[in-house]
């Protein structure tokens, strides 16, 4: 399966599904006071924190979102610097969606260990494409800047803004924001102002706080703060941080119900069969006697000819393209390749619908909070008569009984555009059966010493899978190599 299909997951400000971050445009400094520098000098240092790289002396965030649906953010981050694992703070990234927002540093500046106040020059900043190299268009771009002067002992501190124009659902703003993280935090603060007519919803995770809340005009603003958050030591295997951090998620959603129209509007519009889909479906299902034919045929089909390119960018980020135009580029993302499996799947007259899930081994979703942002991937759930299926084209080398991993056992977000409703639904658990490795062995010893062995493997799901992958795209010449390697993970061990 793809990992790029959706990078944007590891942002922390959510719009709809997608990331709401910053960039730059000017860098105008501050009126200095030295007593205030002189104070972050004065702060807790590495004899308190021996474990930590950095100390965010403050990591504050706050929205506002307008009656016409424009939201204006800002970012403060003040940081100091402890030793040199510290050192990659920096390098400031922020990242903007160019397709509906423009955003500037206010200001940006390190403060040595001995007071003084070094600004960044025009050169430090630079703008950069975040995922190039990978299969994927995005209109996700970052700004950088090198800040100067960084060293033990040193102080970092920004702010940015960030202008974005009205969602492209009307009810799909959210945010997530973490109280802590692996370095430790003095002063931890989040804000959202938003008109008094707004309904949203506050969700909080390992932890719970009552907001400070104060009103200007048709205006409320709701507060959160934590101070003096020890760090979070990371360890192998270790839970995610949204098990164990405490963190919160905003939603100006009422329910599921409440935004699923709009959704539901832009996937019909791109579900539709052309002439040339229509002559392809007839000719790919001609013969084929039961549904389940059909749909390894169109299924199979999808996987062999539509590669996988992500498109993320304008309203492509949530919407699929039309499956004409899928069907003559012969590429596209997780939307588009399950939109024109679920085109040509009802032209077989087989029951199609579009499915959201987390794809990851961690099902992360929570259905008490209505949000497009707690979904990464969409997957193809199809009805028949006789059983169901749960079909993620994306993945190249599957058959329609086998079903990655980071797929099983999740919730789905059904989209029955059809009937103009969704509904949750578990995705399928394969058994160990079904998702194994097996191995015989055949050995003759030799009476001086040596052995000599059969050995057969059998893969299944998510191994056999990977093998059929491996296999696809390693050059045939190089086939030997690939199974030497294999083969000779038991040491001593060569092909003959």
């Amino acid at each position: 399966m793809k990992s790029i299909k959706s990078p944007l997951k590891i942002f922390i400000f959510n719009i709809c599904i997608f990331s709401f971050m910053l960039t730059h445009f000017g860098c105008t400094p501050k009126p200095i006071i030295i007593k205030k520098e002189l104070g972050y000098l004065n702060t807790p240092g590495a004899k308190e924190y021996p474990n930590a790289g950095a100390i965010m002396l403050l990591d504050s965030a706050s929205d506002i979102i307008y009656e016409n649906g424009e939201i204006i953010s800002k970012i403060h981050q003040i940081i100091k610097i402890l030793n040199d694992r510290g050192k990659d703070f920096g390098e400031i990234s922020v990242a903007y969606n160019s397709s509906f927002q423009n955003a500037a540093f206010s200001f940006a500046r390190t403060i040595t260990s001995d007071g003084t106040i070094v600004l960044p020059s025009k050169e430090a900043f630079n703008e950069i494409t975040p995922y190039a190299g990978y299969n994927l268009y995005s209109d996700i771009k970052q700004k950088v800047v090198s800040m100067p002067a960084v060293e033990p002992g040193s102080i970092i501190e920004y702010e940015a803004v960030i202008k974005s124009k009205p969602l492209l659902l009307s009810n799909g703003y959210s945010v997530d924001w973490f109280f802590q993280f692996s370095e430790p935090i003095m002063l931890s603060k989040y804000s959202i102002t938003l008109p008094k007519k707004l309904p949203f919803k506050t969700t909080y995770y390992n932890f719970e706080q009552i907001p400070d809340v104060s009103e200007y005009k048709e205006y409320t603003t709701y507060t959160w703060e934590k101070l003096n958050i020890n760090e979070i030591v990371t360890e192998p295997v270790m839970p995610s941080m949204y098990k164990i951090a405490p963190w919160m998620r905003i939603t100006t959603a009422k329910s599921w119900d409440d935004m699923a129209p709009e959704f539901i509007k832009l996937i019909k519009e791109s579900i539709a069969p052309d002439p040339l889909i229509k002559s392809k479906v007839k000719e790919l299902i001609k013969n084929k006697t039961n549904s389940e034919e059909k749909i390894k045929a169109l299924f199979y089909f999808i996987e062999k000819n539509i590669r996988y390119v992500g498109l993320e960018w304008g309203i492509s980020s949530i919407k699929p393209h039309t499956a004409s135009e899928i069907f003559k580029n012969a590429y596209g993302d997780c939307k588009d390749q399950s939109t024109l499996l679920i085109t040509m799947l009802r032209e077989a007259e087989i029951k199609a619908y579009p499915a959201l899930l987390f794809s990851d081994n961690n099902d992360e979703i929570d259905l008490n909070t209505p949000t497009l942002s707690q979904f990464n991937h969409m997957i193809v759930y199809a009805e028949t008569q006789e059983k169901t299926y749960w079909l993620d084209p994306t993945v190249e080398v599957g058959n329609i009984n086998e079903f990655p991993g980071s797929n099983q056992n999740h919730t789905a977000w059904i989209i029955r555009d059809t009937d103009n409703k969704a509904e949750f639904k578990s995705t399928t658990l394969k058994s160990s059966i079904d998702y194994n490795r097996s191995r015989t062995i055949k050995a003759v010893i030799s009476p001086d010493g040596s052995i000599k062995c059969d050995a057969k493997t059998y893969y299944t799901g998510d191994d056999a899978m990977q093998m059929r992958a491996s296999l696809k795209y390693t050059e045939p010449e190089k086939y030997l190599q690939l199974f030497e390697n294999l083969v000779n993970k038991t040491h001593g061990v060569h092909l003959l």
